[in-house]
């Protein structure tokens, strides 16, 4: 007796040799009511994760209804924990949407300003609300630092740290804090951590050197983008191999430039711009840069390359960290870059690279593990499920398995706190009927069922059965009172004849 859902696993059946003798009726439970909608988040494109999201809508094929409404959700009070507490639907991120029966669509869900920390999407318009919910882990803004080194000020359109500010100023995930190096030059405040990223354009001074090189060892960023030539001779500072040209602050004559011709695009900093959509730079001009060649054989490798073949782009890893460097600067000066629309994408795969990206991790389906990331594996582990309650792992064990419910899950590990998202499989959102030859096509043997008759005269013929019992058993009761009665008179007889002797 089942409602034969077409989502039910029945693959399992394949590889089970079904009983001859062991025949299986059928009884399909009919709902009244039989709208059923799900939504589901999809991968999104490099670069869009802010502003909008991909869902498919699926309705189910026996759907009466085809319109639905989507978007945006969070508890009112979250801090509660109460199960039964009610959403809201962000009406900035709400879209009307038409599936017709048995069909998809994938739509755009908005992503404004006021939906950045909303942790779910709801679905409504159908019949059932248990597969309504999709759960989406928010974005988390992060605050980073960078240190900028360089002798123009905050203020200076002629200038590199203008746009650079501009660039992190609206960033919707991080807080970055632009900060010049004082007068002590010192990297960090003391009791402070060193910075996300440095980023010099000036002429690094025997001072700042070591200072610059233990930060990198240890694990930093630093990026180099030289104003002239002065500056370019830093380059070798870091990276050894690199040879500076005849004339390290190369000016093209004429209306002559040069661009970007070379890319590669698997470099962190080009990924968001690996689609064919994003991929043209020849937009952008550079009307200066300085010429570098690498030396045989050099251990810096060239991401990016100008279309006279010289490397725009340098990268070299020491210790710990790692050093990049740019051969043009983004400045009008030397090039249109800080104008265009690929310069504030290019800042944030850099704050990526350098503190860590804010993508969202996918979700995983009710009642599958997840592997926890941690950063030590001396500590152990407390997960902190949808209802409140706290689950510690072992030291020793990463993976969690008590994904047993819908929701947003917290996982701690000592001070530093990750989460993940479980949803309810697609699979259970199928609830159109499954056609029952499918059964019969995986080896379950089908029986007939009883008409009403048959199953009436199934009973009366029970009766009797039961009837006729009941009489056999009060048959052999008679026996046993004869016997007794014989028995009884035997011994009376035989009492009596002892008597008389």
């Amino acid at each position: 007796i089942s409602d034969f859902q077409s989502g039910s696993r029945i693959e399992a059946l394949q590889s089970f040799e079904w009983p001859e003798r062991v025949p299986v009726v059928t009884q399909q439970v009919s709902l009244t009511n039989t709208t059923n909608a799900h939504a589901q988040v999809l991968p999104t494109e490099e670069g869009h994760e802010l502003t909008d999201v991909r869902v498919r809508v699926v309705n189910a094929a026996d759907s009466r209804r085809d319109q639905f409404t989507i978007g945006w959700s969070q508890l009112e009070n979250p801090a509660s924990g109460s199960r039964d507490t009610k959403e809201r639907l962000k009406a900035e991120g709400r879209t009307d949407v038409y599936v017709p029966p048995g069909q998809s669509r994938v739509i755009r869900l908005p992503r404004g300003a006021d939906s950045l920390t909303a942790d779910r999407i709801v679905l409504r318009g159908d019949d059932h609300d248990f597969d309504n919910t999709f759960y989406v882990v928010p974005p988390r803004k992060l605050e980073a630092t960078l240190l900028y080194v360089g002798r123009d000020s905050a203020d200076d359109p002629n200038g590199l740290q203008l746009y650079l500010r501009l660039a992190v100023a609206n960033d919707p995930l991080r807080q970055v804090d632009v900060r010049p190096l004082d007068a002590s030059g010192r990297l960090a405040v003391p009791g402070s951590p060193p910075p996300e990223l440095v980023v010099v354009t000036q002429p690094v001074s025997a001072e700042l050197q070591p200072a610059l090189t233990t930060y990198v060892e240890r694990g930093g960023l630093l990026f180099l983008v030289p104003e002239d030539r002065e500056a370019a001779q830093s380059l070798a500072m870091y990276l050894d191999d690199v040879e500076l040209g005849a004339d390290a602050n190369a000016t093209e004559q004429g209306n002559e430039y040069q661009m970007l011709g070379e890319i590669d695009f698997t470099h962190p900093l080009f990924a968001p711009f690996a689609s064919p959509r994003y991929s043209d730079f020849t937009k952008i001009h550079f009307w200066k840069h300085r010429p570098v060649t690498l030396k045989t054989p050099s251990t810096t490798r060239i991401a990016a390359r100008f279309d006279n073949g010289s490397p725009a782009l340098l990268e070299r890893r020491i210790g710990n960290g790692l050093v990049l460097a740019l051969t043009s600067g983004w400045q009008p000066d030397d090039s249109q870059f800080a104008l265009s629309s690929k310069f504030v994408p290019f800042v944030g795969a850099l704050l990526d690279l350098a503190c860590g990206g804010t993508e969202v991790t996918e979700s995983v389906s009710v009642h599958h593990p997840v592997t926890l990331q941690t950063a030590a594996q001396s500590s152990s582990i407390v997960v902190k499920t949808p209802d409140d309650r706290e689950v510690r792992l072992d030291a020793n064990v990463s993976t969690f398995s008590d994904t047993d419910q819908p929701g947003i899950y917290h996982a701690k590990v000592g001070s530093t706190e990750s989460r993940f998202a479980v949803n309810l499989s697609t699979a259970e959102s199928n609830t159109a009927p499954l056609e029952l030859e499918q059964l019969e096509q995986r080896g379950v043997r089908l029986g007939a069922g009883q008409t009403r008759s048959e199953r009436v005269e199934r009973v009366r013929q029970q009766r009797d059965t039961e009837l006729e019992s009941h009489q056999k058993v009060w048959r052999w009761l008679i026996v046993i009172a004869l016997g007794t009665l014989i028995l009884e008179t035997w011994w009376a007889g035989r009492a009596e004849r002892k008597i008389a002797a």
